[in-house]
C-alpha cells in the first residue's frame, strides 16, 4: 500500500511527463494549483468513497492517471481560448487550469 506522499509523487510525475509529451510545461501558478489537486487526489485514493471501495489502490491510481491526462488535455485545448497569443510561450498556466477545472469538475479523485 502506497503512502500519501508516494501517491502524490506518482501523480505529479505522471502529470509532468504527460504535459511534456504534449510539448508544454506547467507555469508556476498552474504547478501550484496542480499540487493542491494532486494532494486531494491522493487523499481520495487513500480514503475512497463507497462507489470505489473494493477497487485496488493500483487500479485507483491508474484511473487517476487517466483522469489527469483528460484534465491536461483540456488545459492544452484552453490555450487557444484564454491566451491572446498562445504561440508566445510553451506553458499551460493558471488560466488554463481554471478553464479545465470549471468544465470538468466534479471529477474523482481530484475535485469532488
Amino acid at each position: 500500500m502506497k503512502t500519501h506522499s508516494q501517491i502524490t509523487t506518482h501523480l505529479n510525475d505522471h502529470a509532468q511527463q504527460y504535459v511534456r509529451s504534449k510539448g508544454f510545461s506547467f507555469g508556476s501558478g498552474a504547478a501550484q494549483d496542480m499540487q493542491g489537486m494532486l494532494d486531494t487526489g491522493a487523499n481520495n485514493i487513500l480514503h475512497p468513497t463507497p462507489e470505489f471501495e473494493g477497487i485496488s489502490q493500483d487500479e485507483l491510481i491508474g484511473m487517476a492517471d487517466k483522469k489527469l491526462e483528460v484534465f491536461i488535455d483540456h488545459m492544452v485545448a484552453a490555450r487557444e481560448k484564454v491566451y491572446p497569443d498562445p504561440s508566445a510561450h510553451d506553458r499551460v498556466g493558471e488560466e488554463t487550469y481554471a478553464w479545465a477545472k470549471n468544465r470538468l469538475c466534479p471529477m474523482w479523485p481530484f475535485c469532488t
